[in-house]
């Protein structure tokens, strides 16, 4: 009860130096995605196909697909498409670095129609905010081209940067993301017929290799692998590029804090077991 009682005081407080930093008018997007958070207010989305599950912003344009000359770093990332592809593929041959993009329990939840339970595979470079230091290693021209790149660097959380392995049959069942205060980029290195991403209510879309496209993940979508080929992409997540830096850092700021407090929630309540044990 205490524990619940204090997380809207601490959670605010952790906004407040920014508040009185860059003003209440530009803290007015993530202070109202932190009262959503808390409950105090209940979230309007413009659009019913989105629903993040954790932390939504409110105020920002919604759409399912993002215009890419938002995104000036694109042109740069395509160039390099052959050169990723050929690490990639060298490290799919040699078996190195990759490992299930979830735990069975998780894909066995979230993915259909592959003969077993490799059906989904990655390759990180990062994810939770932990660097892969030996796939980065295994594609030099890879992470070169990605240390360019803007990214959400979230401790504990962000960046998610991999190479998405889909194995032929699998089907990726309808899920949302997290929170829409980023957006997930795809640059697709092998992409085999009968292969989709499909956001509800749009029309499927059909990867090309070479070319990135951006959608907003928080709206309701699934993919899938009809081919008997591996389907590759490199997959990244990016900031929604209509915040603005001082509404990423306060974003940065409110996710550190929800975790640490979670975090020092948890411990609170071990150390309460604990004692009544004792007792």
């Amino acid at each position: 009860d205490y524990v619940d009682a204090e997380r809207p005081r601490l959670l605010h407080q952790v906004l407040a130096p920014l508040v009185e930093a860059c003003g209440e008018g530009e803290m007015r997007r993530i202070r109202a995605a932190l009262r959503i958070y808390l409950r105090q207010d209940a979230p309007d989305y413009p659009d019913p196909r989105q629903k993040p599950t954790f932390l939504f912003v409110p105020g920002l344009p919604t759409t399912a697909f993002l215009p890419l000359d938002l995104f000036p770093w694109i042109a740069a990332l395509e160039a390099q498409t052959g050169a990723i592809r050929d690490e990639m593929l060298a490290a799919v041959a040699a078996r190195e670095g990759l490992q299930p993009f979830q735990d069975r329990e998780q894909l066995g939840r979230l993915v259909a129609g592959a003969p077993d339970g490799s059906s989904w595979d990655a390759l990180f470079f990062h994810r939770h905010g932990q660097r892969f230091a030996a796939n980065c290693a295994r594609c030099p021209v890879t992470t070169a081209a990605l240390e360019r790149l803007p990214r959400v660097t979230i401790r504990e959380h962000a960046p998610e940067i991999l190479f998405s392995l889909l194995r032929p049959g699998a089907h990726i069942l309808p899920h949302r993301g997290v929170t829409n205060a980023r957006v997930v980029a795809h640059l697709p290195l092998v992409v085999p017929p009968e292969c989709a991403l499909h956001v509800l209510g749009e029309p499927p879309h059909a990867w090309r290799e070479g070319r990135v496209m951006v959608f907003d993940d928080t709206f309701e979508h699934e993919a899938w692998n009809r081919s008997s080929e591996l389907r590759v992409i490199l997959l990244m997540d990016t900031w929604n590029p209509w915040l603005s830096e001082a509404e990423r850092l306060a974003f940065t700021a409110l996710v550190e804090g929800i975790g640490d407090f979670r975090i020092g929630g948890e411990r609170i309540a071990e150390r309460s077991r604990r004692d009544d044990a004792f007792l």
